[in-house]
């Protein structure tokens, strides 16, 4: 395969991953889901959602002058996917920022999931006269370094299948894979009759399928340095609250961090070459790039790494467990206090 048939199924495969959520968003607002449970093989918990279907308190407008306000912007990591409601970064964020004893801090969850950074900035400015004293945007490098695109044919397909009534048809259906398509996947049994139950989350089988993951990320950076979309979204957030700090959050992924989780994830189809963990050069690329622009950042990869004995991740989801989630609240809290931005009034 050469590389720009690679770099077609890379992205073909994020495509997909991307869609297959956005009907998610798309079915629950349809039907005016506030609580979502998830029976997940690894987490079990109910998600509450707020009238504007993020995963937080209603969000108020008005700001008392004892107040600051800090928006965490970002994909399924800042929304919370595998943790209860209690938590999740922000809320975990706020406790620990809430010791202040003059201050009271407010942490709105921006956090959508299946989303990208052209999504975060349309986040930024929904909320942008809610002025915030600071805002924190939250890239995960494993998939959200891609190309701007338009709804395309696939796209539409899957958001037609998503209409209120076509789920309620499909949920209704008594069939033994309620996603039929997983049954094509070479995985174990086991694995296969989770992903057919929704117990774990079946859009990682088309995300295993891009082929050995170092290379995966190689093409990420070669996507980072010839399409500016990622960067100028970053910046376009930035310019939005331009008066207020402004912190890149760079999340990384579990196949960066440990080969503990390979053997598990070879059963669903990732390919590690010699059983080893991917590098960090695309978080480089990103810092070099932050850098060169005026942007502070919080590299998250060295702090996980630190501590080879604890878990942040799950074994098959790729998303934090509480541990993490502890972790990214604590090096946030750091980050601010470090550069004076505690809101002192």
């Amino acid at each position: 395969m050469n590389w720009k048939s690679y770099l077609f199924s890379i992205l073909l495969t994020l495509v997909l991953l991307v869609s297959a959520e956005l009907s998610l968003q798309t079915y629950y607002k349809l039907n005016l889901k506030k609580e979502i449970p998830i029976n997940n093989y690894e987490f079990n918990h109910t998600i509450y959602l707020n009238s504007d279907y993020f995963r937080d308190d209603e969000f108020i407008k008005e700001k008392e002058a004892s107040t600051c306000r800090i928006f965490l912007i970002g994909d399924s990591f800042v929304f919370g996917t595998g943790v209860r409601q209690n938590e999740t970064i922000d809320k975990l964020l706020e406790k620990k920022l809430n010791r202040h004893p003059i201050l009271n801090y407010e942490v709105y969850n921006l956090g959508m999931f299946g989303t990208s950074p052209a999504a975060y900035y349309k986040n930024a400015k929904r909320f942008r006269e809610y002025k915030p004293d600071l805002v924190v945007l939250s890239i995960y490098v494993d998939n959200d370094v891609i190309k701007k695109r338009k709804k395309g044919f696939l796209e539409s397909l899957v958001s037609f299948l998503s209409s209120s009534k076509i789920m309620q048809l499909i949920d209704n259906l008594n069939r033994d894979c309620i996603y039929p398509w997983v049954e094509k996947y070479d995985i174990s049994e086991f694995y296969r009759d989770r992903a057919c139950a929704g117990e774990i989350n079946p859009w990682l089988l088309p995300r295993a399928t891009a082929g050995d993951n170092q290379r995966y990320y190689d093409s990420l950076i070669e996507f980072f340095d010839s399409v500016p979309n990622t960067k100028n979204d970053i910046l376009a957030v930035r310019e939005l609250h331009k008066d207020v700090p402004f912190i890149l959050l760079i999340n990384p992924s579990k196949y960066q961090v440990s080969n503990r989780y390979f053997e598990e994830l070879k059963k669903i189809g990732f390919v590690f070459d010699s059983n080893q963990t991917v590098n960090r050069s695309l978080q480089d690329k990103l810092i070099s790039w932050a850098v060169s622009n005026g942007v502070d950042y919080v590299d998250v990869l060295p702090y996980i790494k630190e501590r080879e004995n604890t878990s942040f991740y799950y074994v098959i989801d790729d998303h934090y467990n509480l541990d993490g989630n502890k972790l990214v609240a604590e090096k946030i809290y750091d980050k601010v206090e470090e550069k004076l931005l505690l809101c002192t009034k």
